[in-house]
């Protein structure tokens, strides 16, 4: 995949992909995106970062939300700090679900965009 910005994934994309954007302010959409290649988090969001891709777009599906959903305000925050901290480019969130507000604050502090589809994880591809 050549280099493209998180933008540009979004605005040629928002409407086959039903993007919605959950980050304020057009926060990282400056981001470079290296790798086309999508990954589903869970393991990261369990705490196992071993051989975590930080550098592919991640994509939360109703899964990965309700597992966050259950964590302590400090597990969800401590959680959030790993895995942004790997300079993720981009997550998606599928089927038009909305992460907890303390997710999206995180990724936007690490200045990571946060978008919404509709779609689920089985059919997204970006």
């Amino acid at each position: 995949m050549p280099h493209v910005t998180v933008e540009q994934v979004y605005r040629e994309r928002i409407t086959d992909l039903e993007f919605s954007l959950l980050s304020p302010d057009q926060v990282g959409l400056d981001k470079q995106i290296h790798n086309g290649e999508l990954h589903r988090p869970g393991l990261a969001l369990s705490g196992f970062f071993e051989r975590f891709p930080g550098k592919r777009i991640q994509v939360l599906g109703e899964t990965e939300l309700t597992f966050l959903e259950q964590m302590s305000a400090q597990e969800l925050n401590d959680i959030c700090e790993k895995i942004f901290s790997q300079d993720v480019p981009l997550v998606i969130i599928c089927k038009g679900l909305l992460p907890p507000e303390k997710f999206v604050k995180i990724a936007s502090e690490h200045n990571t965009a946060v978008l919404s589809s509709r779609l689920t994880t089985a059919i997204l591809q970006v």
